[in-house]
């Protein structure tokens, strides 16, 4: 602003500069309307987005792990903790009892799956022994399903040899089961 010493403004000048200082300030106010608008905006997408997708993971990671996990039979379902996003199995039956180890590998390869569903890219995945503690026959069910749902996924499993190669014989326990290198070739 310059200020003639030698001459007051006069009204008019007053006038229009504050009509500018008005009109600036309008601007300035409009802005920040406008802000507040797109953050509230993005909050409500962002929360409509974590529902949907936390949705997806959970059906796709339920049925998967319904379909591979031993003794399915004995839960209802699974649930994702909202803050941690730690997974769960939910028990029908005792529902005070812990799941097995191979029933907690059996979840994260289900979780694993679920989490596939809402990526846009196909990164590959590194899995340290994922059929540990799993009986021969789950470990097998896992290998069909693995290869149908996560498609062209490239994934590299850290097995022992014993959990890979093992062939179980048939014996008066039952018939012979097939290896996981085997079931994962056969599969795809």
């Amino acid at each position: 602003i310059k200020v003639n010493l030698d001459k007051p403004p006069t009204p008019k000048e007053d006038e229009v500069k504050m009509k500018k200082d008005a009109i600036k300030n309008e601007i300035i106010q409009n802005q920040i309307t406008l802000s507040d608008f797109a953050e509230k905006i993005l909050s409500i997408a962002s929360e409509e987005l974590f529902k949907k997708f936390k949705k997806e993971v959970t059906e796709e990671t339920q049925k998967y792990f319904l379909e591979i996990a031993p003794q399915a039979d004995e839960f209802e379902g699974i649930q994702i903790d909202d803050n941690s996003f730690a997974i769960t199995a939910v028990r029908s039956k005792n529902k005070g009892k812990k799941i097995s180890q191979g029933q907690a590998h059996a979840l994260g390869l289900s979780y694993i799956s679920g989490i596939r569903t809402v990526m846009q890219r196909n990164y590959f995945m590194m899995i340290d022994s994922p059929f540990h503690n799993i009986s021969q026959d789950s470990k097998l069910l896992a290998c069909r399903q693995i290869p149908e749902r996560l498609g062209s996924t490239q994934i590299t499993f850290f097995t022992t040899d014993t959990e890979y190669r093992a062939i179980v014989e048939s014996d008066e326990m039952g018939d012979k089961v097939n290896s996981v290198r085997n079931e994962l070739k056969d599969n795809g």
